[in-house]
């Protein structure tokens, strides 16, 4: 497996991780219709912004998406937006060593710490950023998707 960044030929299969990875994880949690009407052309990305976990055969099925931060009280932290894998590459490492290469690109752009948003009941995300080594910070959030009303946390963390 490799990490890198991503290029322009990578929409199709960012956009397939996103809509796979989405139905899978946000069911009962996000409503079934919104789901279920997602697909890989919904996803739209600037390659600068992400960094793609690719398989020895060149199949792309992770990624990180990184940039500065969106939130106008921390105009100097660096912002963890995104990570995810395909379904049936959870559990097995892929995902900590794409989060230590997000952790490495937003140090190597001059971030000395970093947030990121993650859904209140995505317990399986939580755990896992918990165990990265993040904490639980702010305020919570909501948005509304498909007209139910989706609460998300903020986590953040210091880039030693």
């Amino acid at each position: 497996m490799k990490i890198r960044p991503a290029r322009a030929e990578d929409a199709a299969a960012v956009g397939k991780i996103y809509c796979d990875s989405w139905k899978t994880a946000y069911r009962g949690i996000m409503p079934d219709d919104y789901l279920d009407a997602l697909t890989p052309d919904d996803r739209t990305i600037n390659p600068a912004n992400y960094l793609v976990l690719e398989s020895e055969e060149g199949a792309v099925f992770g990624l990180a998406n990184i940039g500065a931060s969106r939130d106008k009280e921390r105009p100097d932290w660096g912002e963890l937006r995104a990570i995810y894998l395909l379904p049936e590459y959870w559990r097995k490492g892929s995902g900590t060593a794409l989060f230590r290469a997000a952790e490495e690109e937003l140090r190597r752009r001059g971030y000395d710490r970093y947030f990121l948003w993650v859904l209140v009941e995505n317990t399986r995300a939580r755990r896992f950023y918990e165990k990265m080594g993040m904490r639980l910070s702010g305020p919570e959030q909501s948005f509304s998707i498909g007209g139910k009303e989706i609460w998300e946390c903020r986590y953040e963390r210091e880039l030693l």
